[in-house]
């Protein structure tokens, strides 16, 4: 029988047993099998997939609590931003009030304070 048939249907049936066997060999035909057979197998993939579950979950939350936490963090910006420009001008009016008593007390000359103060 094998002797009638051409080299070219023999090829095709040969490229047609491979790609079966390919198939049946693949990852997923053998954790299919894995599936059918151990129920150990089975219960590692079902608490595996619960853990992941959990964790997801868990992630959702976290995500909600942070969304929150920056629009507090933001409306409370917006809160303070009026109370440190008052807090700003009342710092160079403090600054200038301390350069002009300096000067004063050195026959009104001319007083530069140095420092971090002038960063304001």
């Amino acid at each position: 029988m094998i002797q009638m048939q051409s080299l070219e249907s023999i090829s095709s049936m040969e490229a047609a047993v491979t790609d079966i066997l390919t198939t049946l060999t693949s990852m997923k035909m053998h954790n299919l099998f894995l599936l059918k057979t151990s129920p150990r197998y089975l219960d590692r993939l079902v608490d595996s997939l619960q853990q992941k579950l959990k964790i997801s979950e868990k992630m959702v939350s976290s995500r909600k609590i942070v969304v929150e936490k920056r629009q507090t963090a933001a409306k409370e910006q917006m809160n303070l931003e009026p109370k440190l420009d008052i807090i700003r001008s009342k710092t160079k009016e403090l600054q200038r009030q301390v350069a002009e008593e300096i000067s004063k007390k050195y026959k009104n000359r001319p007083v530069n304070i140095m420092g971090e103060i002038n960063i304001i």
